[in-house]
């Protein structure tokens, strides 16, 4: 398990099975805790943290943001106190979705420490895995804050490093988020582009991989341009595969693109609704 533990997250994750991902940390975390008899032992193992870890992210994807928190932060302190040679891939990934946590939370700061944190850890490691997710998710604080030119060089620097290592997952939300973006500085034709091409990965790749974050950029460039019509069906269609995984923060940001289609549409009942 020590060995697996990264690719058994990043499998779950990457498919978006957050349910079933979480009811196999769960279901690892109770059975291992079971077998640790002294008190003081669940305080220190190196196994329990990483499952305490792996049962925090999932928790984080499926909305449960307290509890992650607590999980994540429980699991990251009995890593740091390990030999600095154990659980090398761990502690970075523990910093990252703490990071999201705190994201969700509002904690903008707090979220960007913690990804700088990860950052500096996988560049010592030289995984380009792990860079480019910590550089995508410090772009994404940067756009947030209204720091777009930050926010660009960052996202392309995520998207080499993606395209270098064959990323593919990891290519299609950032040229997402790309796309995001571009659109929100009303450069559409660039948008277009970057989701045109997300969209294509995330149909190689499986419906429940990757492809709602496309569908609903591109839901949002159609409403920017006045295809109601099309941006309706691009948040419904993202909302249902949003709804099967159970990522409940995504699925309001869904509803908010079809309430936003509602308003320009004057049916203010359904955008109530």
């Amino acid at each position: 398990l020590c060995d697996c533990f990264e690719s058994l997250v990043l499998f779950y994750d990457t498919q978006n099975w957050y349910h079933e991902g979480a009811e196999t940390f769960q279901q690892a975390l109770t059975a291992w805790r079971e077998r640790l008899a002294a008190a003081e032992a669940s305080e220190t193992d190196a196994m329990l943290a990483r499952l305490a870890v792996g049962q925090g992210i999932f928790s984080h994807r499926l909305g449960q943001n307290s509890q992650a928190a607590v999980l994540l932060e429980a699991g990251l302190r009995a890593l740091e106190a390990q030999p600095p040679e154990t659980a090398q891939a761990e502690r970075p990934m523990a910093q990252y979705f703490l990071g999201l946590v705190q994201l969700d939370l509002g904690e903008y700061q707090l979220a960007r420490d913690l990804f700088e944190q990860s950052l500096q850890r996988q560049r010592v490691a030289n995984d380009s895995y792990g860079v480019a997710a910590a550089l995508s998710e410090i772009a994404a604080i940067d756009f947030q804050r209204g720091r777009y030119a930050e926010a660009k060089v960052q996202i392309q620097q995520a998207l080499e490093l993606r395209r270098s290592i064959g990323d593919q997952h990891g290519l299609a939300v950032s040229l997402s988020t790309a796309g995001e973006l571009a659109l929100e500085l009303g450069e559409f034709e660039t948008a277009l582009t970057s989701l045109q091409e997300c969209a294509e990965i995330s149909r190689r790749l499986g419906k429940r991989a990757v492809t709602p974050y496309g569908l609903r950029n591109l839901g949002w460039l159609a409403e920017a341009t006045g295809d109601y019509v099309g941006a309706r069906q691009r948040f419904t269609d993202s909302l249902a595969l949003d709804q099967g995984s159970g990522d409940t923060k995504e699925v309001a940001n869904d509803l908010l693109g079809l309430c936003a289609v509602a308003l320009h549409s004057g049916d203010l009942a359904e955008a109530e609704r």
